[in-house]
């Protein structure tokens, strides 16, 4: 997911730095839905789509089930802070039969700005 995401934005003209922040705040979602969304069940499937529109690129990711956090330790749980310092809006909404964490970083300027 990492190297097909990097490379698909480095294809639509994203810099390094900004590949490596984007990849690293999608890996962190990734993770928390792994361990969090499907309490690592290898049959639990988690979706990522990603999209740029208007200069700002849209990552969702979106796994089946409520955020269970009952593994969560006094030493853990800095996985969301670290996407919202690396990525310009977070939005996190959980219920009873999904999860969904959406990313956005403006990519580039907007037409004629």
């Amino acid at each position: 997911m990492r190297a097909d995401l990097a490379g698909w934005l480095i294809l639509h003209g994203t810099d390094r730095v900004l590949t490596d922040r984007i990849v690293l705040a999608c890996s962190e979602a990734v993770a928390n839905a792994v361990e969090h969304g499907c309490g690592y069940n290898p049959d639990c499937d988690i979706t990522m789509v990603a999209s740029i529109e208007a200069g700002t690129l849209r990552l969702r990711v979106e796994n089946p089930g409520p955020w269970d956090d009952s593994e969560s330790q006094a030493y853990r749980g800095h996985g969301v802070e670290l996407m919202r310092r690396l990525m310009d809006d977070v939005q996190i909404t959980t219920g009873s039969a999904t999860t969904t964490v959406v990313l956005r970083h403006r990519v580039f300027a907007a037409p004629g700005g």
